[in-house]
């Protein structure tokens, strides 16, 4: 979803200018504060799709370290990697190529469970900057909100991709949704999607983990994902998934480390 605003244009770039200068003075204390870095990184973010269910072994790992890192390919999407690096519990850096898009954040954690971030997509050559967000509003639900504006190069346009979730623990990791997102652009006609998305996961096996994502939209179309994948003890995870994504089918093959 995006927003389109033309008006203080000061806000974007007076963010992404502070984000990377405190950054750059974060740097020079990256050695004291990389030991810790880990534990922070997996509180964080909200839940992705292609992130392990919280409470698995190689999640556990991954707090226990300041790196994580995901690569694979997909038939129609091509080469797709996502890598982040904590240089502290409070500054991130990720790298990543999603949806075709290759795109570069810095992000600054005042509290564990908000990301204030900033960066650059190189593929729509646009400045960005936003934030994630998760609050824990009873025992076994969670509202989670996400928002990132664009400033394209040179042109006065901005515009916003949104989406909002209430996350609901139903029984054993499988979680249900509420969400509304959608593409604001002030001036055109805004039309947000409202859905029902189910994460299911099921461990099988030696290690072996099937998670199953539909997601229902009002209108009537219904998306989903199917990923099997295989953990190592070392927090390794490679799998395969197919999807059918706004009316398009891709599948392909992942490593996350």
């Amino acid at each position: 979803m995006r927003i389109i605003f033309h008006h203080h244009p000061w806000v974007y770039r007076g963010l992404f200018l502070t984000v990377l200068a405190l950054g750059g003075i974060l740097l020079s204390g990256v050695s004291a504060g990389a030991e810790s870095a880990g534990a922070m990184s997996a509180e964080a973010e909200t839940t992705s799709v292609e992130t392990a269910p919280a409470g698995t072994d190689s999640a556990i790992l991954a707090e226990n370290r300041p790196w994580s890192l995901m690569g694979g390919y997909a038939v129609e999407e091509g080469a797709l990697f996502d890598g982040t690096y904590s240089f502290s519990p409070a500054w991130q850096l990720n790298l990543s190529r999603r949806e075709e898009r290759l795109q570069l954040r810095a992000a600054y954690l005042p509290v564990p469970n908000l990301s204030l971030q900033a960066g650059y997509d190189f593929t729509t050559e646009q400045y960005l900057a936003g934030l994630k967000y998760r609050g824990e509003v009873g025992e076994n639900t969670a509202f989670l909100a996400k928002a990132t504006g664009y400033r394209q190069q040179d042109v006065d346009e901005y515009f916003l991709d949104y989406q909002f979730d209430l996350e609901i623990g139903i029984h054993h990791g499988h979680l249900v949704f509420a969400g509304i997102r959608g593409e604001y652009i002030p001036e055109k006609p805004h039309d947000p999607e409202i859905y029902v998305r189910m994460d299911l996961n099921w461990d099988f096996g030696r290690n072996w983990h099937l998670r199953l994502e539909p997601l229902v939209l009002v209108e009537g179309r219904v998306d989903h994902r199917t990923t099997l994948s295989r953990k190592w003890s070392n927090g390794t995870e490679i799998g395969i998934y197919c999807k059918n994504e706004d009316l398009r089918w891709d599948g392909g093959i992942f490593v996350k480390l």
